[in-house]
């Protein structure tokens, strides 16, 4: 049994592309107390806060929670040249999309102070006491999607050559 192509002109070419985009945002952690103040906005997207103790974030005008996307990508294609003409095409894409939204963590009381309006994307928030939402405007609560969780596109192709 032959396994591949046969003949001299054999010829291969495959092309690999990986790439991974993780959010980092920012990560802040407290054996105490945590307390963030912002003269104007406080926004915190794809981060990570926790105290042990009282977290309070406190903003002069807007405060928002937000997500960020994780993309992980990957491409195999694979082109092949054998003998008598044969021609062969293989591709596979596979593309995941994931949302990373804030987390805020407090083993006791947890405050979320605003003089304007606030937004929460995909946000987690975890209080061992009281939590408090006071906001000068509107809060507006907001789900993200993954946009299916992956999707995957595979193209084979096999073709002979004609003789012009």
């Amino acid at each position: 049994m032959l396994s591949g192509p046969v003949g001299v002109a054999s010829r291969w070419i495959w092309l690999v592309i990986n790439s991974i985009i993780e959010q980092q945002g920012a990560e802040l952690v407290s054996g105490g107390d945590i307390t963030l103040i912002a003269g104007s906005d406080l926004v915190a997207v794809a981060s990570r806060i926790e105290a042990t103790q009282q977290a309070y974030l406190i903003a002069s005008n807007q405060l928002a929670l937000l997500a960020a996307e994780d993309l992980d990508h990957s491409f195999y294609e694979k082109k092949e040249k054998g003998s008598f003409g044969l021609k062969s095409f293989r591709s596979d894409q596979v593309t995941r999309v994931t949302q990373q939204g804030t987390d805020i963590t407090s083993g006791g009381d947890l405050a979320l102070i605003s003089g304007s309006n606030q937004t929460y994307q995909a946000a987690n928030l975890q209080s061992g006491e009281d939590l408090t939402l006071s906001s000068g405007g509107s809060i507006a609560f907001e789900g993200v999607m993954d946009p299916g969780g992956w999707s995957r596109k595979f193209t084979t192709a096999l073709a002979t050559a004609t003789p012009g």
